[in-house]
């Protein structure tokens, strides 16, 4: 059905509302940081991220203090995704959040003025916790040729697990071509698996952190992310070129920050105080937080820990063609 032209109006000037609302608390947020940095104060930092472990640094420097020694004051806002988050970034409502990589490799490939400043959670083999097919406990699927013609739920097209799931297939013996890939939101995704309308699902230890444990009704049965290299950054802390030009000091000041957490947080003793922090800001006690493998995060952000997931958009044709890492990484002076 064709939307009426006085709705198509209406959207439309609810969206250019919003639009100059973004600038003008650009602009407000613009005045308070100067203010602060002429008087010495923490400078306002306005945060987008995904409330969840693979993007919990901002978490552990607020409550350590980190931000505060190097001079910032977060301000955290929750979304559901990073395309939201970006969007938000591009849009002039942030300036900072949270991206996976593969979505900002396609945004950059488009032309979306976005660049990264820190690296967030890394894909190891030897510990994977995210980008796992799993399976019903008792289904007969167990190798890549088996999922030949089969329906996998993926929670988004064309991002990083469905096309992690996709290379696994076709480097493992199946057609990944052949494969009924339906989008499933993340949360019904174990539930769709068990009634049967799917035959496949790839899910990770953070939204699932009983998966594949005794007792449990699934099982995994592969870590795919593992045909797209031992070991990579999958998500990252990005901001526009021009907030990078205009905010040198605080871009600088935030990697820093960011940096500081992923070791602190890496450190094994320091899990059970990571795991209090979060249940914080999360809907879930430090026992269920660690009950899951937790995420480990990058330390640095180098081209040659990026380029993988690049490559594999282009492997797939979601951009026109690869290029190099180095132009998604911010220069921090």
């Amino acid at each position: 059905m064709r939307a009426k032209k006085g709705s198509m109006i209406a959207s439309d000037a609810r969206s250019r509302a919003r639009f100059l609302a973004g600038l003008a608390a650009g602009a407000t947020s613009l005045a308070v940081r100067r203010a602060a940095r002429a008087e010495g104060e923490a400078v306002p930092l306005r945060i987008g991220l995904i409330p969840s472990d693979f993007s919990a640094q901002p978490y552990y420097a607020k409550n350590l203090g980190m931000f505060a020694r190097h001079g910032l004051a977060p301000e955290f806002t929750s979304m559901n995704s990073g395309a939201l988050i970006v969007s938000a970034i591009v849009g002039g409502a942030l300036d900072i959040g949270f991206s996976n990589i593969s979505s900002l490799a396609i945004a950059h490939a488009k032309g979306v003025p976005i660049t990264l400043l820190a690296a967030a959670n890394l894909y190891d083999a030897s510990s994977p916790t995210v980008g796992l097919l799993a399976v019903k406990r008792d289904s007969k699927l167990t190798s890549a040729k088996d999922f030949t013609g089969k329906t996998i739920g993926v929670g988004s097209l064309n991002n990083v697990t469905h096309l992690g799931a996709r290379a696994w297939i076709d480097d493992n013996g199946g057609d990944s071509s052949s494969v009924k890939w339906i989008e499933v939101v993340i949360s019904t995704m174990a539930a769709a698996l068990e009634s049967g309308r799917i035959d496949g699902a790839t899910l990770d230890l953070g939204v699932d952190p009983t998966l594949g444990k005794p007792g449990d009704p699934l099982r995994i049965a592969a870590a795919t992310f593992s045909a797209i290299a031992p070991r990579f950054i999958t998500g990252g802390w990005v901001t526009t070129p021009d907030w990078l030009a205009k905010h040198p000091a605080e871009a600088k000041s935030f990697a820093l920050t960011m940096t500081e957490a992923a070791q602190w947080a890496n450190t094994p003793g320091n899990r059970k105080a990571s795991a209090a922090i979060l249940a914080g800001y999360l809907a879930e006690s430090p026992d269920q937080i660690n009950a899951s493998q937790r995420v480990v995060y990058g330390t640095s952000l180098t081209a040659p820990a990026l380029q993988p997931l690049i490559d594999l958009v282009a492997r797939y044709k979601v951009i026109p063609a690869s290029y190099p890492a180095s132009e998604i990484i911010g220069a921090l002076s």
